[in-house]
């Protein structure tokens, strides 16, 4: 028996099905409820996933910004460095000239001393020569000498035997220290 709902369109059910009805309704209510409390947990993760992945790209960002300022003062350091290295370099290549400078000096210096050392040894050499010659020559006047001596006595013998004949005498003293042997023999002839 269909009964009136008030619109007159719709047949009457009866209070049991309305109940079977009310139920699923009410269980679709419940799954649909937790469904949205799923989708609202999810939301909510999600939510909180971006919050984190904000809070990572800001940290990330900020990461970036301070690996660029450490690359910006790595770029100088290796400016400096740079630099440092061509200043390295210009000082070992003026190392180097004055170290070929110097070598060159010491040569100059070493063929100095060789030369000097060849000039020693020919006056060395000279001295000796001079030396040789001196000793020879003071043992020629030595001989001279000698043979003077001996000439001179037997002139002075020579000489007493005339001063004898001319009356006057003559000693050797006074023809080896006197004025002169023509001076003596002059006197010892007058």
């Amino acid at each position: 028996m269909a009964a009136a709902n008030g619109n007159g369109n719709h047949p009457r059910r009866d209070g049991s099905a309305l109940l079977n009805e009310a139920g699923d309704i009410s269980d679709a209510a419940h799954v649909i409820s937790r469904l949205a409390d799923g989708v609202s947990g999810g939301a909510d993760v999600q939510a909180r996933s971006l919050d984190s992945a904000f809070a990572g790209m800001s940290q990330l960002g900020s990461s970036l910004r301070d690996t660029s300022g450490q690359a910006e003062s790595v770029a100088g350091s290796a400016e400096s460095l740079v630099s440092s290295i061509n200043e390295m370099a210009a000082s070992i290549a003026q190392v180097s000239t004055s170290t070929d400078s110097l070598t060159g000096t010491i040569r100059e210096v070493a063929g100095s001393i060789q030369e000097s050392r060849a000039s020693i040894q020919s006056v060395s050499n000279l001295t000796q020569d001079m030396t040789t010659t001196a000793q020879q020559v003071i043992r020629g006047l030595e001989k001279q000498v000698v043979k003077l001596a001996q000439n001179s006595h037997g002139v002075v013998k020579q000489l007493q035997g005339l001063a004898f004949v001319a009356g006057a005498e003559i000693c050797h003293a006074q023809i080896v220290q006197g004025p002169g042997l023509s001076s003596a023999i002059a006197r010892s002839l007058e």
